[in-house]
C-alpha cells in the first residue's frame, strides 16, 4: 500500500504537467530521453567533483610514469619526453574559455577591475564565474590593464591560445586603436603564431558619460548646488549620479540632466565656468534626443544582462536595429512620436547615431552555424566546416534531435567522431559573452563597501563579491571538519 501512495504521488505532477509534451513519444524514444535526462543530472552533479579531483589525478598521473620508467629500467631523460607527449595531447583536448572585463570606481575612489571567465570542456561543460576582482592603484591604462590580467591568467593556468573571445565596457584603454587591452592581447596572440582573427571581441553598447562629475564629485560644489536647487523650488532637489547605480540608471541621469538644464547652467556661470552649450539650440535639442533615445538603449540592456547564448544575445540586437530603423525613417519625416522629449522641445532633427553592432555583423554566419546548423546555407560557411554540415543536415534523426532538444543537449550528442569540427566550433561558441551583464550585475553588488566600510581590504572585498555572486554552493560542512573548535564553550 506503501508503494501505491508513492507511485501516484509520483505520477500525479507528470500527469498534470509533463504527459501532454511526452504523450506522442514511442517506446524506443521515451525510454531514450529518460536516458539523456538521467545522464543530463549526472553530469550536472559531478563537474563540480570533477574540479576538485583534477588536482590529485595529475600528482598521481606522475606517479604512475615514474613507477612505469623505473619498471623499464629506462632512463630518467624518458620523462621529459613523456612530459612533452602530454602536453601535446593536453593542447588538442584543453578547455576553451571567454572573458568579460568591466572597470567601476567604488566609494573610495579606486577603480575596481573585475574579471568573469566562461570556460567549455571537452563535455560541453560550462562554467562560469568571477576570476578576479582587484583595485587598480595605478593609472589604468591599456597596458596596466593587461599585465595584471596576464598574471592573473598564469596564476589560474589559463592561456592566451585558449581565449576565444573578450568581451569589454568598449572605453579606449580597453579597445583603442594602438595601446589598448585588446591590441595588446592581439600582439601577444600574434607573437606565439596564432591567428588573431579567431578571437572574437564584443564590447558594451553604452559609453560613461563624464558631464556632471563637476557638481557631485567635489562636495562643496555639491552642498552648494542643491542649496541652490532647494532656493529656487526647483523641480528636482538633486542631480542623479549614474555610477552609484550603473548603466541602467543612464536614461533617468539625462532626463534629470535635461529637467534641470536651465539651473545647471546658472549654477555653472555662478562658479566660473563657461558652458557655451546653454545658448546653443541644437545642443540642447540634440541632449532631447538622447534623452529619448538612452531610453531604448535601456530596453535592450535589459534584455543582455540575462544568461544567455551570444546567439540569443544577437537576436535582441537584431530587434534592436529594426527598432532603429523604423526611427530613423520616422525623424526623417519629422514625425517625433517615439521621441516624447524631442517632441516637447518643438524641434526635431536627423540624427541616429552609428552603434558599434560590427563585432556582431561580422559572426553573423558563424553564429547561425551555431544556433541553425540545419539551415545554413552550405556555400556561406567556412570550408572546413561545409563537408561535416552536408553530412549534418542529411541526417534526419540528429534533425529530431534538435527539435526535442536544447542546444547544449545536441551539441552533447553529436558523435565526436562524425563532425569533430562543428562539435569544436560549438564550444568557442558556447564560450562566448554575449555582452559584460556578469560584470554589471557584480558592479551592482559592490554596496558591500559602502562609505562606513570603505577600508575593507582589496582580498575581503574580492571574497565577499566572490561569494555574493559564485553560482558555486559553498562547502560548509568541509569548512566546520578544518575549523578548530573551541570544546570549552
Amino acid at each position: 500500500s506503501v508503494s501505491v501512495i508513492k507511485e501516484y504521488n509520483v505520477k500525479r505532477p507528470y500527469i498534470s504537467k509533463h504527459s501532454s509534451h511526452y504523450r506522442s513519444f514511442q517506446v524506443q524514444r521515451r525510454k531514450q530521453k529518460v536516458e539523456n535526462l538521467i545522464k543530463y543530472l549526472k553530469e550536472r552533479q559531478t563537474i563540480f567533483i570533477k574540479r576538485r579531483e583534477d588536482s590529485e589525478n595529475i600528482i598521481r598521473a606522475s606517479y604512475i610514469i615514474s613507477e612505469k620508467i623505473a619498471k623499464h629500467s629506462r632512463n630518467y631523460s624518458d620523462g621529459e619526453f613523456v612530459k612533452e607527449c602530454l602536453q601535446a595531447v593536453a593542447e588538442i583536448f584543453c578547455s576553451v574559455f571567454s572573458l568579460a572585463i568591466d572597470e567601476s570606481i567604488d566609494v573610495s575612489n579606486t577603480a575596481q577591475l573585475v574579471v568573469f571567465v566562461r570556460e567549455i570542456d571537452e563535455g560541453l561543460n560550462i562554467t562560469e564565474e568571477m576570476l578576479s576582482l582587484w583595485g587598480m592603484k595605478d593609472t589604468t591604462t591599456g597596458e596596466n590593464i593587461f599585465q595584471e590580467l596576464k598574471m592573473l591568467m598564469a596564476g589560474f593556468n589559463l592561456h592566451f591560445k585558449n581565449l576565444h573571445g573578450l568581451s569589454t565596457n568598449g572605453t579606449p584603454a580597453m579597445v583603442g586603436s594602438k595601446a589598448s587591452l585588446v591590441s595588446k592581447i592581439r600582439s601577444e596572440l600574434a607573437s606565439m603564431n596564432i591567428d588573431t582573427k579567431d578571437l572574437s571581441i564584443f564590447h558594451c553598447i553604452i559609453h560613461q558619460e563624464n558631464f556632471i562629475y563637476f557638481i557631485k564629485s567635489r562636495a562643496l560644489n555639491h552642498r552648494q548646488f542643491k542649496e541652490f536647487l532647494e532656493d529656487i523650488e526647483a523641480e528636482y532637489g538633486d542631480l542623479t549620479y549614474y555610477c552609484e547605480v550603473r548603466r541602467l540608471s543612464k536614461g533617468k541621469m539625462l532626463k534629470r540632466f535635461y529637467d534641470l538644464r536651465s539651473e545647471i547652467f546658472t549654477f555653472m556661470e555662478m562658479k566660473g565656468k563657461s558652458m557655451p552649450e546653454s545658448s546653443d539650440d541644437g545642443w540642447i535639442c540634440d541632449l532631447a534626443f538622447l534623452v529619448d533615445f538612452i531610453s531604448y538603449l535601456n530596453e535592450l540592456n535589459l534584455k543582455l544582462q540575462e544568461d544567455q547564448f551570444i546567439h540569443q544575445s544577437y537576436s535582441h540586437i537584431k530587434t534592436f536595429q529594426n527598432k532603429m530603423q523604423l526611427l530613423e525613417r520616422q525623424l526623417r519625416n519629422c514625425n517625433t512620436f517615439h521621441f516624447p522629449t524631442l517632441a516637447i522641445h518643438g524641434k526635431t532633427i536627423v540624427l541616429l547615431k552609428q552603434m558599434r553592432f560590427q563585432d556582431f555583423r561580422s559572426q553573423e554566419t558563424n553564429l547561425r552555424i551555431f544556433s541553425s546548423p540545419f539551415d545554413i546555407n552550405i556555400n556561406q560557411a567556412p570550408e572546413e566546416l561545409q563537408m561535416e554540415l552536408i553530412e549534418l543536415q542529411g541526417n534526419e534523426d540528429l534533425k529530431r534531435e534538435m527539435r526535442d532538444h536544447s542546444l547544449i543537449e545536441f551539441n552533447k550528442s553529436l558523435p565526436r567522431e562524425n563532425f569533430p569540427l562543428i562539435v569544436d566550433f560549438a564550444r568557442k561558441k558556447m564560450s562566448l559573452f554575449g555582452s559584460i551583464y556578469k560584470c554589471e550585475q557584480l558592479f551592482s553588488k559592490m554596496k558591500s563597501k559602502f562609505k562606513a566600510r570603505s577600508r575593507i581590504t582589496d582580498n575581503h572585498f574580492e571574497n565577499n563579491l566572490r561569494v555574493a555572486t559564485s553560482s558555486i554552493s559553498s562547502n560548509i560542512e568541509m569548512l566546520v571538519k578544518k575549523h578548530q573548535r573551541q570544546i570549552s564553550h
